[in-house]
């Protein structure tokens, strides 16, 4: 991240957006002789498993890439297994040992845990940093007040959710709100739409610092399936966006190129984000 800020011109996501989660996940996991890259691919993969904009045989291609990811956090299992060690991938290894997962679960576990952690932060930072570049009364007005930064942060968690839906299947007969919903129904849970309730937030397109409860969107998901690292990607976003803002007096979007957004339904990522800095 030093080395990026040390520069005019940079594509944020492949400079710092990218690279921050991955590294940050990977090491709290414990992976060993870990290739970040190899980890950001098979990270962004699972996500687009899902994603909705993809053909059959690129489908297939990225179920095989899975397979593989998963095999080698099979082998890191194992080894962990034979050398243990104080960290998440330590305390899942002895979870095979004491029979609380199998070897299947814990390797399902761990994959789930490094695509979480490396798709959904990088998301956040490159919303955020996005926005700022576009909006300078905003950016300079969290370089005077610092202590803004985290309301700032559950506002692009609002706006801009890393994550637009998810599907979840329903076991038996509900009704949610005033909608009946048969058992063995699949709804669609639009978290891009719920986050812009206006029953629910004052001009709910507008970032607004000051909200009464900053953190009621619903960008981590509610109760059981809230998100296990959210306190994680608000620190991560908290340190990012700190660290930017007191080593530049400025940044907008780059001039040579224009920021694309990764091609998903589900996903609000981008793929690339030049943008422009000017140091403090």
């Amino acid at each position: 991240m030093e080395r990026a800020l040390a520069a005019r011109d940079i594509d944020f996501m492949a400079d710092v957006g990218n690279v921050v989660p991955i590294t940050v996940i990977s090491r709290l996991i414990g992976f060993r002789a870990a290739d970040l890259n190899q980890l950001l691919r098979a990270a962004f993969d699972s996500t687009a498993l899902l994603g909705a904009m993809l053909t059959l045989a690129q489908l297939e291609a990225l179920v095989g890439r899975s397979g593989a990811i998963g095999a080698w956090i099979a082998e890191q299992l194992s080894a962990a297994m034979t050398e243990p060690s104080d960290d998440i991938l330590g305390a899942v290894a002895r979870g095979i040992e004491s029979q609380a997962l199998s070897p299947g679960e814990a390797t399902i576990v761990l994959h789930t845990l490094l695509s979480a952690g490396g798709e959904s932060t990088t998301s956040l930072l490159g919303n955020a940093v996005r926005l700022l570049a576009e909006r300078q009364d905003i950016q300079q007005d969290l370089r005077h007040q610092p202590e803004r930064i985290p309301a700032f942060i559950e506002e692009m968690l609002r706006l801009e959710s890393p994550f637009r839906l998810h599907l979840r299947s329903v076991p038996g007969d509900t009704v949610l709100g005033d909608v009946e919903i048969p058992a063995g129904s699949t709804v669609l849970l639009l978290w891009g739409a719920a986050n812009r309730d206006p029953s629910v937030f004052e001009r709910p397109d507008d970032v607004v610092l000051n909200r009464p409860v900053p953190r009621r969107h619903m960008a981590f998901g509610r109760g059981i399936h809230h998100c296990v690292g959210a306190p994680l990607a608000r620190l991560e976003a908290k340190l990012v966006v700190s660290a930017l803002l007191e080593r530049t007096s400025s940044f907008t979007l780059g001039l040579a190129d224009r920021p694309q957004w990764v091609e998903s339904l589900m996903v609000r990522r981008h793929e690339r984000l030049p943008i422009r800095l000017v140091a403090a």
